[in-house]
């Protein structure tokens, strides 16, 4: 068979591509060595693309990175893309786990490479911050690093980045890179895309950060990304989670940039009517933008932004905008307060294609607020192609459904094309509409007018609804990183590395390989047997059953763990699932716990072995949900110590005394089930499932959606590709809970009937 390296290299690009779809990095090497045309298409691939987290990555990793980049320029100039984050929080944080920084985290670098890094240096053009940046580098700092790889990449064309509040080195290359570039230099010139979040920093509680390039804790975080504003050739900016003072000068012309930008403000971030007007002021012409708000409660005198305010600071691109997306939410905003206010019209942007807004934003009404003196057919630009309400509720606007016809049967809109819903509110309980009717009502006129109607049951609280979506590897590292804080100051003793703050690297989760861990050593034990084990224990204990176990929750509320397990000995298996009953008459006396399990699960133990925790909140929301869950599990804590104090206790011959088991953590975020009906075995048969995070510092992303609990339910379609509440279940628990399992058989066939305290 002929080499295909033999082909012309555009040829041989397009087979690769073909064979090649996801090659890992041991299989690209590999063919590197067969020949010099293979090595040379190999190395395009390894090198197009880089990754780097500081979390799960040591100081060296990056050094020896960039000691390659320096020495080798044709590397260089094969990154095309660049993926980072969290690399500014391990001096802040060492100053506080070392107070004394003592001589044990210096380091010894060959001054051979120092001399490279040097000349980078001098290069960059920021000489006079060597001596500071050279006595950094001997503590592990990554920010100097950081900041002189990005100098030396020159086709660089997308960057996501998890960025550090504070980097004097970075903003000193931002700088010089911003002056260059206006001298005609070509700096950063290939770059078009650049989506930068926020690293979730030192937790406040500790103390202040020491050593020559620090200073995180200050009123100016992020303020060193001015100069990013005024980069030459960006197409796209994201910012999620930073706000800074914009330094316009008088000097500074508005910049052909960011036909694309994205902002995004958290619980911690304030955007005020002064900062999107200055942002919005930069570009001198701006195809997209995308606005997700975040209304915390007032801190101090710092007024939100009103909903009139932002779609002022909009009028300035008004003849150039073809996407805009606006969401809101947080409990000030559902409060009513003035940022509710809507919208005026928005016939003046005369290029609109993509609107994603909310129904308060747009026509007001919600929260008590007076609905907007104009119709939906009056205020919407005749250029329109797609129209999103997110999150929508049409509580505020009783005719809403009228003016959705009005607007289909308006001439004025001959480019219409798709309108969508995304419904938070698809349960009854939170709405004061027959929503079935509603939706039904809107898509018979969508039908009638040939527009495509669409109506999504999941909800995005993240404000990134396409098209206009941030790319998700970095959202990866920022789960990373606020993991890492909130281990730093829990359970520093878990890191992997405790001298480079390095998260446990066993499985796919840290929490899951600390699990691992822990389950592994409890092999070991000598005296535990397993189910199948010992004939004795099966006579002893009695056959497997189905137990409900009462049990109150943090308020001293009846609620239920109910799990299989053998007659004599109920045991609650660690591995847990929490389903909420939220309707009014629902009760333990109304709902078939055991009738649930045993349909839905029964069938696979004891392959699966994991217990489900029943709650009961009449009334109660998806948010007054979550609220218990992370209360409860505040109250109880995780079962990584029922594991710890089963190592302990294993050898007692008595049963020690017993706690509640905790709750889980080997979650992808925290997932909870929702039944708004009396019993879960109604016509519909359908859970609402909501997934989140439940630590507090990550709560940024909530998504709600519709599931049918099996394949039995009416609403279950397989070509849908809608994971059913019991397939949910089941694949969770395939991947996370085999840690658990072997501890509760052994536990179980010692006789235990509770975990023990530690």
């Amino acid at each position: 068979m002929p080499d295909p390296a033999n082909l012309p290299l555009e040829l041989f690009e397009m087979v690769l591509d073909l064979a090649l779809i996801e090659p890992t990095k041991h299989q690209l090497c590999g063919l590197a060595l067969l020949s010099r045309r293979w090595y040379e298409a190999v190395m395009v691939r390894l090198y197009k693309e880089w990754h780097y987290n500081g979390a799960r990555q040591p100081f060296m990793t990056l050094w020896m990175f960039l000691r390659t980049i320096l020495r080798n320029p044709k590397v260089a100039a094969l990154i095309r893309f660049l993926v980072i984050g969290n690399w500014g929080f391990y001096t802040p944080a060492m100053a506080v786990y070392h107070p004394k920084y003592g001589d044990h985290q210096i380091i010894e670098l060959p001054e051979e490479d120092l001399d490279l890094v040097r000349a980078a240096i001098s290069e960059a053009g920021i000489s006079s911050l060597e001596s500071s940046i050279i006595q950094s580098l001997h503590r592990r700092d990554r920010r100097p690093l950081m900041a002189l790889l990005l100098t030396r990449l020159p086709n660089l064309m997308c960057l996501e980045a998890t960025v550090p509040p504070h980097d004097p080195v970075l903003g000193s290359v931002l700088q010089e890179a911003m002056r260059r570039q206006r001298a005609g230099h070509k700096v950063f010139s290939r770059l078009t895309d650049l989506i930068i979040r926020a690293e979730v920093d030192v937790p406040p509680s500790h103390g202040e950060s020491i050593g020559p390039l620090t200073g995180i804790h200050t009123k100016d975080e992020f303020n060193y990304l001015w100069s990013i504003m005024f980069l030459q050739g960006l197409q796209t900016l994201s910012l999620a989670g930073v706000h800074h003072k914009l330094i316009v000068l008088k000097t500074n012309p508005r910049v052909p940039y960011s036909q694309k930008l994205h902002v995004e403000a958290n619980e911690e971030v304030r955007w005020r009517f002064t900062d999107i007007r200055s942002l919005l002021s930069l570009p001198a012409k701006l195809a997209s933008f995308s606005f997700n708000v975040y209304n915390a409660p007032l801190k101090g005198a710092l007024a939100l932004i009103s909903n009139k305010e932002i779609w002022e600071a909009l009028q300035i691109h008004s003849e150039n905008l073809e996407t805009l997306e606006v969401f809101r939410h947080g409990p000030d905003y559902q409060s009513g307060k003035e940022s509710s206010h809507h919208f005026g019209l928005l016939k003046s942007f005369t290029r609109l294609k993509y609107l994603g807004i909310q129904v308060e934003i747009l026509l007001g009404g919600s929260f008590g607020l007076p609905i907007a003196p104009f119709r939906l057919a009056d205020t919407l630009p005749c250029s329109l192609e797609t129209l999103v309400f997110n999150g929508c509720t049409c509580d505020g606007v009783p005719d809403f459904p009228l003016q959705i016809e009005e607007l289909l049967q308006s001439p004025e809109f001959p480019s219409l094309k798709s309108i969508s819903m995304e419904d938070l509110c698809s349960y009854e309980e939170e709405s004061d509409h027959d929503t079935s009717s509603l939706y039904k009502t809107i898509g018979q006129a969508c039908d009638k007018r040939g527009v495509d109607f669409q109506l999504s049951e999941s909800f995005d609280f993240c404000g990134r609804p396409e098209p206009v979506r941030t790319p998700g590897a970095v959202f990866g590292m920022e789960r990373d990183g606020a993991r890492r804080s909130s281990m730093f100051k829990t359970s520093p003793a878990r890191f992997h590395d405790p001298h480079e703050l390095i998260l446990p690297r066993i499985g796919d989760d840290d929490l899951w390989g600390e699990t691992a861990r822990i389950a592994s050593e409890i092999e070991e034990d000598p005296h535990g047997k397993t189910f199948g084990e010992n004939e004795h224990f099966r006579a002893l204990y009695g056959r497997p059953t189905v137990h409900a176990r009462f049990f109150a929750d943090h308020a001293g509320e009846a609620a239920y763990m109910v799990f299989h397990n053998k007659e004599l000995v109920p045991l609650p298996p660690l591995y847990s699932f929490a389903l909420y009953f939220t309707h009014a008459e629902a009760s333990e006396k109304t709902v078939d716990m055991v009738g649930f399990y045993k349909e839905l699960f029964s069938p696979f133990w004891p392959s699966y072995c994991f217990r489900l925790d029943f709650y009961f909140i009449p009334g109660g929301s998806a948010h007054d949900c979550m609220s218990h869950y992370r209360a409860e599990k505040a109250a109880r804590g995780d079962h990584h110590e029922q594991l710890i104090a089963y190592k302990k206790h294993r050898d007692e011959t008595d049963q020690p005394r017993g706690q509640l088991p905790g709750m889980v953590n080997e979650y992808p975020g925290g997932v909870l089930h929702i039944c708004p009906n009396q019993n879960w075995n109604d016509e519909e048969r359908a859970f609402l499932s909501v997934l989140f995070d439940p630590d507090d510092t990550c709560e940024k992303s909530i998504r709600i959606r519709r599931a049918p609990i099996d394949a039995q339910s009416p609403l279950y379609d397989p070509k849908a590709g809608k994971q059913t509440v019991q397939h949910w279940m089941l694949d969770l628990a395939s991947r996370y809970s085999q840690g658990h399992t072997r501890p509760w058989e052994k536990a179980t066939n010692k006789g235990w009937t509770a975990w023990p305290c530690l």
